[in-house]
């Protein structure tokens, strides 16, 4: 890039003087190159220690049944647990995140049961009917109205992935 340099003299009963000059160095086509390449290195690394982090938090989520979620939820507030389950119902605003209702007991082929309340922040693909695999914090109970006009509660999840 430019590098501007000024240099100026001055001695005393004498007017003084200065000069500006600019430097322009470009980059050679190989140091173009090997930035990209040192970018691009850089990404990679990056996405690793990213696999590597979802890796590690997937492997430590605990498998808690849903009859011992569903009778105290504050019992694994903070805890984080992994559901596989077929959506029910899945509500976003704008890519930006949302909510969806999770049910997680297969009772018989394709008829699922047992409902969990989860929330994210990111855009999920899959919609109603389809299957996916939760992983978050437990965050409590969520109660909601259903139908019909009555209320519900089920144990409600803070998801960091969803694998679809």
């Amino acid at each position: 890039g430019d590098n501007v340099m000024t240099v100026a003299a001055t001695l005393a009963g004498h007017q003084a003087s200065s000069q500006t000059i600019t430097v322009t160095r470009t980059e050679s086509q190989a140091e173009r190159e090997a930035a990209q390449r040192a970018r691009e290195e850089a990404q990679h690394r990056h996405e690793a220690a990213e696999q590597e982090q979802k890796q590690h938090y997937m492997e430590s989520a605990q498998d808690v049944s849903y009859a011992q979620l569903n009778k105290n939820p504050e019992e694994y507030v903070g805890k984080t647990v992994k559901y596989h389950g077929q959506i029910l119902q899945i509500q976003e605003e704008g890519g930006e995140g949302g909510v969806m209702l999770l049910s997680v007991t297969e009772v018989t082929e394709g008829f699922w049961d047992d409902n969990v309340w989860v929330n994210y922040d990111f855009h999920v693909k899959a919609a109603a009917k389809d299957l996916v695999t939760v992983y978050g914090e437990v965050t409590g109970q969520k109660s909601y109205k259903t139908q019909i006009g009555g209320e519900t509660y089920v144990p409600e999840i803070k998801a960091k992935y969803v694998v679809e």
